[in-house]
């Protein structure tokens, strides 16, 4: 008989023995979390971010470099693109959107933190060199560069020729600054349109027919191989942008590539309403 409610020993150690995995999830310590769910959530996040602050500081591709050195969620932003690791990214596609993105961003941050100035050529001692070599952020879980970015990973992980028209070093012979971030999930639709405007903006790329020359932006010297690897020729890469009637007469022998010079002036715009 039981009295009192009581149970036999065997029932006792039976009961415990059920409820120890119990009691081992509840009182335990918790799994970590997943890393790759956390990088793919992190890479949202951050995009998210950065979105924000283009939407806030770019109009036409200027930005208010006054009003960005000022908005809170400067640091917050930083701090996304740090955190995030690119190897637990699912894809190609987020993996480069997150270092197009991670370069735009900390080349603004690279203007802000010595603004004002009227070029990046002003930055540091040796100028454009200190811009792209010497100032040194943290992205993706690791110290960078710009030229790390561009030189290091960009360029040799993703072959990728179009990068050079979505990325921009605060200036305005770079491309056109986008109003948003590049997302994983559009990549190749945002890719197509950057390279087609900078290509039909004829203060970047024109042909002069009459006189066999073709005038581009030194954009496609400095970074030639990977257009013709992409396309075979800088010609066939430009070609697949102009209109039929345009394409036809790209590339004949008699033609005179010359580069433009580059305008390094700062990419910046006055604040809406202010002087």
């Amino acid at each position: 008989m039981i009295f009192g409610g009581a149970r036999p020993p065997c029932a006792i150690g039976c009961l415990a023995l059920l409820a120890l995995p119990a009691l081992q999830a509840g009182c335990g310590p918790s799994a970590a979390p997943d890393s790759s769910f956390a990088s793919v959530a992190g890479g949202r996040s951050s995009a998210a971010a950065f979105d924000a602050l283009l939407g806030r500081h770019v109009r036409d591709g200027l930005v208010d470099y006054r009003s960005l050195k000022l908005d809170p969620d400067m640091p917050g932003c930083l701090k996304l693109f740090e955190d995030v690791d690119p190897a637990q990214l699912p894809g190609r596609s987020e993996r480069l959107a997150f270092w197009i993105n991670a370069y735009n961003l900390l080349a603004m941050k690279g203007v802000v933190d010595s603004y004002p100035v009227s070029s990046i050529r002003e930055i540091g001692i040796l100028g454009r060199l200190t811009f792209f070599r010497g100032l040194r952020f943290r992205a993706g879980r690791r110290e960078c560069t710009l030229d790390t970015i561009m030189h290091k990973i960009l360029r040799p992980e993703f072959h990728e020729a179009r990068v050079h028209f979505a990325v921009v070093s605060a200036s305005l012979g770079s491309p056109v600054l986008r109003s948003a971030a590049f997302h994983a999930e559009d990549l190749e639709d945002e890719l197509e349109a950057a390279a087609r405007s900078f290509i039909l903006d004829p203060s970047r790329v024109r042909l002069d027919s009459r006189q066999g020359v073709l005038y581009l932006s030194p954009i496609f010297d400095w970074f030639g191989e990977d257009f013709d690897r992409a396309a075979g020729s800088r010609f066939e890469f430009i070609r697949r942008y102009l209109p039929p009637s345009e394409g036809a007469l790209l590339g004949e022998k008699s033609e005179t590539i010359r580069y433009l010079e580059f305008d390094w002036r700062l990419n910046d715009r006055p604040p809406v309403g202010g002087t």
